[in-house]
């Protein structure tokens, strides 16, 4: 899996990731093997907004449809 935090995260990031590329713009690169199971998904979802999810694919759609639901459930 490959993860891309903003630099708002990076003090958890350097904390909880080996292996972290720093890019120009102060985001973060880190690869991660992963279980797919709810646990790295509440992980995932743990950093908010400072987290874009960039491969696979199927984890990004998993995780917008995640936020879709809770759109949909806070929507007044």
């Amino acid at each position: 899996m490959r993860l891309l935090f903003d630099s708002g995260a990076a003090y958890r990031v350097y904390e909880e990731f080996d292996t972290i590329t720093q890019n120009q713009d102060g985001s973060l690169l880190v690869e991660i093997t992963y279980l797919d199971d709810e646990s790295t998904m509440n992980y995932l979802f743990s950093f908010g907004d400072h987290l874009e999810i960039l491969t696979p694919e199927y984890y990004r759609k998993k995780m917008a449809d995640r936020i879709d639901v809770l759109r949909n459930k806070y929507r007044t």
